[in-house]
């Protein structure tokens, strides 16, 4: 069985359907492979597409509204060019599909490693262009708060001062604890215990 990355361009392309490798995939093309991914997650728009799961193949599809072509790279593989999300857009992408990818300690693991390739002011204008203000809250606080990467955050940080934000529970839940209030800029509750595998 070929490697996904070897047909997925020409599979989406027969599809007609855009596209982008993202979430623990394209995090592995950065080097943030901790954890081998077990599947192949691809993002692309609606309608839904069902996934392809068998003994030896398993590519699971992911729905967004929009992204900005700005936020995509070709990756060269033995067969041409694949799109792959920028090590921004794939650190906002995997707090934002936070259960799919296999909750936040394994989310905290691979920022740990994805930081290393990203650029804060590029961070910033990936940032701008994403929809759900919930999910950067949620990036700055553990790229500031759990990493102390105060380099990545607070760039951040003065963008989200340009916005109306609320308090958050850093994993969502539909009980909310008594108290919204909290102790961080990011008005991200830890509502999780994190612990990282490096």
């Amino acid at each position: 069985m070929l490697p996904p990355s070897l047909f997925i361009a020409d599979l989406m392309k027969f599809l007609g359907r855009n596209y982008y490798v993202g979430l623990l995939n394209a995090a592995a093309f950065y080097g943030a492979a901790h954890h081998q991914p077990q599947g192949f997650s691809v993002v692309t728009t609606k309608p839904s597409l069902r996934g392809v799961h068998t003994k030896k193949l398993t590519i699971d599809f992911y729905i967004k509204k929009e992204w900005s072509k700005e936020d995509i790279i070709q990756m060269k593989v033995e067969t041409g060019y694949i799109n792959v999300s920028s090590p921004e857009l794939t650190a906002l992408d995997i707090v934002f599909f936070f259960d799919k990818v296999g909750g936040f300690n394994r989310i905290i693991t691979v920022l740990e490693e994805l930081s290393e390739t990203m650029d804060a002011q590029k961070l910033v204008v990936t940032t701008k262009r994403f929809y759900q203000t919930t999910t950067i809250q949620r990036l700055g606080f553990l790229l500031g708060e759990v990493l102390q990467r105060r380099d990545l955050s607070e760039p951040l940080a003065e963008y989200m001062k340009t916005l109306d934000y609320f308090p958050v529970q850093l994993r969502p839940e539909n009980k909310k604890p008594r108290s919204m209030a909290t102790s961080n800029e990011w008005k991200v509750i830890a509502n999780v215990q994190i612990d990282t595998d490096l």
